[in-house]
Order: C-alpha cells, then structure tokens, then sequence
C-alpha cells in the first residue's frame, strides 16, 4: 500500500533526483568541497515564486467569479462556484500528481546551482581555446558574434536581445508550473519533466564538467587574450545607453566565483547550453501537444540561440551540442514514461 497515491512514474522520477543529489553530493565531499554542497538553496525562491504565482492565480479566481455571476448566472451561485474550483485549483488529483514533482524539483534546482558552482573545482576551465576556435572553423573562419553583429550591434537590438535571454528564469518556472497543475496530457507532462531532469543533470553538470568552459564573456579574464574584446566593447557601449543586464550579472557572476561565495543562479559553465536546452524542450513540448502557439516556442528557442552568442555567454557550439543531446534526452525520456505508464509510443510527424 502506497503512503500517496502516486503513480509508478511519480517515484521514478523521485529517484532520479534523489540519485541526482546523491551523486552529487558524493563528487563535492570526495573533492573536499562538501561546504559548497547546499541541497535547501532554493528552498525560500521556490516558496516566493511559488506564493506570487498564487496570488496571481487568486486574482483570476476573483474574475472568474465575476464573469460566472455575470455571464453565467446559475440559479444556484454558491454550488456553481464550488464545482467550478473543485475542477481547478481545489482538484484532488490535480494536487496529488503535482506534489512529488514539486518537492522533486526544490531539492534539485539546489543541487543543481551546488555543482555548477563547484565544476571549477572538480576540472578546472581547459576548453576554452579549442571551443572558440571550433567556433571560428565551423562558420567559415568567422567568428559567429561577428555574423550576428551586424544585425544586433544597434544598442536598442542588444537591449531587446537581452530582455528576451533574461526572460528565460521566467519562462522555466511558468513551464514548470504550468505542466506541474496540468492534467490534459499526462503522458508528456512526465516526459517533460524526466527529460528536463536529464537536461540539467547530464548538460548542466557532467558534460559540463567534463567539457570545462567558461565562455566568451570570462575568456580575457580566464586565459588573458583579448580575443573577444571587439564583442564586449559593443555590449558596454550598448550598456551606456540601455541597461544591458549581461554586462553587470558576468561581473557579479565572475567575483562570486572568484570568493567562492554561492549566489542564487551562480555557477560558471558554458559547454553545453541549458539556455538552449530548456527552450529547446518548451518547443518539443508545445510540439508534442499540439500547442497552437507553437511558433511562440520556435522564436524564443532561436533568440536564446543567438542571444547566448551575442551576450557572450557561450560558443555557438554549446548551443549545438545543447541542441543535438536534448533531442536524444527528450526521446530517451519519452521512451521511459511510456514503458512505465504502459502508453503506445508517440509519433511525430
């Protein structure tokens, strides 16, 4: 007898956090860097975010009551409303199936930031050189930002730019949400989530560790070549005349790093991208269910593509190789939730 009603898929995905963290905490207490391991960080950040979202929701409640007393007018207001809720927010199953996931994921996004923290002390930053310069071999012998550049270097291009990748912690925590209280498709609402586990254990920490990099931004400050020094000159020029977080949160980045102090959202990493891969998976998503504002995915996906080249946050290869592992992860993923809910496999055209 299960203590919850969880599905089978419910503690599978349970245990792949938890082996996540264990694994995790293994690595940082083996490395001798177990103080730097913080499994409670987000603790507070996903009980505020999760409060605000809350609050959000209670206004639309209110409205919703409004346009029921207004448009609707049921003879019996009070039992209307109640069945209404009982379908919404107040849903047992509802409730019960976003329960384990949630918890999953307030232990995880901790784990997480601990051991992208940690990645200089477990393989020092190596890769830099041979990813710029893979960078400028697969793109004809040009630099990818100097591509774009003629397209963004307009400080209000930049600023826009910039909005959008920062956008992005916004856009995770609305997905995460938004699949954690569906109900319409329960299938690739594990898939999501499995794959989205996968993502940023296997891109976010072991590729990430084994393929060390710090990225253009860092790349003077690393290796002491003023290769990328055209690209942040034009990111401070623009930061003159429109706030161009970038610019500021590297720095603020660089010098937590530097004390080895944790930050919420610290870390340095740039092989392979999470920006790209987590974007990547909102548009299979939203492919998957027949989203009807797929295209919405599609363009966020591809600015975050290139904003994470412009803003000198990564190579163009990390977002490739980002790229190319998400789509393995998210058919890997979909195969293992099917075996396990016992679904048909899904086709896409």
């Amino acid at each position: 007898m299960h203590f919850l009603p969880f599905k089978r898929v419910e503690y599978v995905f349970l245990l792949l956090v938890a082996l996540y963290m264990g694994l995790s905490a293994v690595a940082a207490y083996t490395h001798g860097l177990g103080d730097r391991f913080s499994p409670l960080m987000y603790l507070e950040k996903c009980a505020i975010m999760t409060g605000g979202l809350a609050l959000i929701y209670m206004f639309y409640a209110c409205f919703r009551i409004l346009w029921i007393m207004i448009s609707v007018r049921p003879q019996k207001l009070a039992r209307y409303i109640w069945d209404d809720w009982r379908k919404g927010p107040l849903n047992t199953e509802r409730l019960i199936r976003a329960i384990p996931v949630f918890i999953g994921f307030v232990f995880f996004f901790s784990a997480f930031t601990s051991m992208k923290e940690m990645i200089p002390g477990l393989n020092p930053f190596t890769w830099d050189h041979e990813f710029a310069a893979l960078d400028k071999l697969l793109h004809f012998g040009v630099d990818p930002w100097r591509i774009l550049a003629p397209f963004f270097h307009f400080p209000i291009i930049t600023y826009a730019l910039n909005i959008n990748y920062n956008v992005w912690l916004v856009a995770v925590f609305v997905a995460l949400y938004w699949q954690l209280f569906s109900k319409a498709h329960p299938v690739e609402r594990m898939q999501f989530f499995f794959a989205f586990v996968l993502v940023w254990a296997i891109n976010g920490t072991l590729l990430a560790t084994i393929f060390s990099s710090a990225g253009p931004c860092f790349f003077e400050r690393l290796t002491g070549s003023d290769y990328y020094a055209p690209l942040m000159a034009q990111l401070n020029e623009a930061n003159k005349i429109y706030k161009i977080f970038a610019v500021d949160t590297q720095n603020l980045v660089w010098n937590a790093a530097a004390k080895n102090q944790s930050m919420v959202g610290g870390g340095i990493s740039a092989m392979p991208s999470i920006h790209v891969s987590t974007t990547l998976l909102f548009w299979l998503l939203a492919r998957e269910i027949k989203n009807k504002h797929e295209w919405m995915f599609i363009a966020f996906f591809v600015l975050i593509l290139l904003g994470s080249v412009y803003l000198a946050w990564h190579y163009a290869v990390d977002g490739y190789l980002a790229i190319i592992t998400t789509f393995a992860i998210w058919h890997i993923s979909g195969w293992m939730v099917r075996k396990l809910m016992k679904q048909p496999p899904s086709v896409i055209a």
